[in-house]
């Protein structure tokens, strides 16, 4: 799905990709956000991506991180992903975008809140 490849955290080679994506639109601080399912081809480490992108005014940045998942998450959520028809589309109303793509009573979205991780956060550095 997507040819881009980041630096593992698992065993440091840049071989961890990105396999499936959800657009989940913008919230009250970024202009897009997506839940991504991660793997690496080297050493099998598995997690889930966040990109967030904001382009406004002196705001602007783009924050693209992730966090490592059990197994057994990482493939109900490579499922739920991977079950969507329209992952490019914010308006699809399937199961997936309705759970991560609500919103808190703060308006903004936490894709991630109700998986269970299984380490710390990284940043995604893309191969160079």
């Amino acid at each position: 799905m997507h040819s881009a490849r980041f630096r593992c955290p698992g065993c440091r080679g840049e071989t961890l990709r990105v396999i499936a994506a959800l657009e989940l639109g913008p919230d009250d601080d970024n202009d897009e956000q997506q839940i991504q399912a991660l793997t690496c081809d080297s050493c099998g480490f598995v997690g889930a991506g966040v990109y967030q992108e904001s382009r406004r005014g002196a705001g602007e940045g783009v924050h693209h991180w992730g966090i490592a998942l059990p197994p057994s998450t990482y493939i109900g959520l490579a499922a739920a992903l991977a079950a969507c028809t329209h992952p490019d589309s914010p308006a699809c109303d399937c199961g997936a975008h309705r759970r991560f793509g609500a919103r808190g009573d703060d308006g903004r979205r936490r894709p991630l809140a109700l998986l269970e991780v299984d380490g710390p956060s990284f940043s995604l550095v893309l191969r160079r």
